[in-house]
């Protein structure tokens, strides 16, 4: 029954956007704040009414969603045959050309097909068979895994299936500013969900106390400037029949318009010089070096103070039993800094080791689920009054 719902839900919309599971509400958020009235927070996304407008201004100014696909039909698939046969009833002619590269992704859960793969190749040989019957056998469009013209992404719930088109085609959590990373880098969608969360005024200095790569102080300042994330980019949607390229750049110069020049500083420490430098390399890229300074230190014996703003910061979680142990004593240390460093801010740590949360020795004012990929951890806020 829950597959059977969510399913309907979907059709009942004309687009899907993705995101990280727990970030449902962020981006549903985020969609009623470009305008966009008729939503469904779903599993792993949100669900939504909108025309062709909002298909390019999704693309270009969603922070936390991953992609924004576009649903072209749905059918009932029990086995691969039946798969093969659903895919070979929709009209590829309207929807690519036969000169154009296409992948297909496909997404399976709880299904009586258990291979992705091998559903994936179904998929391919049902649609350019489709081709092939139509010109006897001449014509085959080709399959680019790497970087391929049209993306088809097929979910599977149950017996229930979506194809749908990709409108966005590289992951829009790729903002093309990392020129390296630390050794954990997170997800600059996730990055963003936790500043959106975080009851930041966007006004008041940002710090990170151990900033890594500097990515959730990039997304941070690309809030308060309302720089929408993925300007700069090319999109599968611009693949399209209907593309319309007059009204996608009209709509680009738009979301530009609408950028900010608050007067606030972001702030952050990182103990490796080299992923010090990576991050001040990074935030070039991103355009706000003016705006963001890195130090090279150690927030234990390089004394930061602040007294307004948001402490935000993404410790490391540990995976052997000796790395959290000695993590116990960072993560007590990190919240001494805290609580005698920046009374008068708020804070929010993001931690994928449940355990650890409870060394850092402040009483939350909220815990939130959130999930780093397969990772479920939680975002800490605390009041340091």
């Amino acid at each position: 029954m829950v597959l059977e719902l969510f399913a309907l839900l979907w059709r009942m919309s004309n687009y899907f956007a993705v995101c990280a599971r727990g970030v449902e509400p962020v981006l549903e958020h985020e969609l009623r704040s470009l305008g966009i009235s008729q939503t469904k927070s779903l599993f792993s996304g949100v669900a939504f009414e909108g025309e062709i407008d909002d298909l390019y201004r999704t693309n270009m100014a969603l922070r936390t969603a991953t992609r924004v696909l576009k649903p072209v039909a749905e059918f009932i698939a029990r086995d691969f045959d039946a798969l093969y046969r659903g895919v070979r009833k929709i009209d590829m002619y309207e929807l690519f050309r036969v000169d154009q590269t296409f992948r297909v992704d496909v997404n399976l859960v709880q299904s009586t097909m258990t291979h992705s793969q091998f559903a994936a190749q179904k998929i391919k040989d049902a649609i350019v068979d489709q081709f092939r019957q139509r010109s006897d056998g001449k014509l085959r469009p080709s399959v680019d895994l790497k970087n391929p013209q049209i993306v088809f992404n097929v979910f599977v719930s149950g017996p229930h299936v979506t194809f749908a088109l990709d409108a966005s085609g590289e992951s829009l959590h790729r903002r093309h500013y990392r020129e390296g990373a630390g050794e954990a880098p997170m997800k600059e969608a996730l990055a963003a969900a936790i500043v959106l969360l975080s009851d930041w005024d966007r006004e008041s200095p940002v710090y990170d106390p151990m900033c890594g790569s500097g990515t959730l102080l990039i997304e941070a300042m690309m809030i308060a400037q309302n720089i929408a994330p993925n300007l700069n980019r090319t999109f599968s949607f611009q693949n399209w029949r209907e593309y319309d390229a007059d009204r996608f750049n009209a709509i680009r110069e738009e979301l530009r318009g609408k950028q900010l020049m608050p007067k606030l500083r972001g702030f952050g420490m990182e103990v490796s010089p080299r992923v010090a430098t990576t991050a001040r390399k990074n935030i070039a890229a991103a355009g706000l070096d003016k705006f963001i300074e890195i130090k090279t230190g150690d927030f234990r014996r390089v004394r930061h103070t602040q007294d307004s703003g948001l402490v935000i910061v993404n410790p490391p979680y540990g995976e052997r039993m000796d790395e959290v142990e000695n993590l116990k004593h960072l993560y007590r240390e990190l919240g001494d800094h805290i609580k005698q460093d920046c009374q008068g801010c708020t804070a929010s740590i993001f931690t994928g080791n449940l355990e650890l949360r409870k060394f850092v020795g402040l009483r939350t004012k909220e815990r939130i689920l959130l999930y780093n990929g397969a990772i479920e951890g939680r975002l800490l806020k605390y009041n340091l009054y």
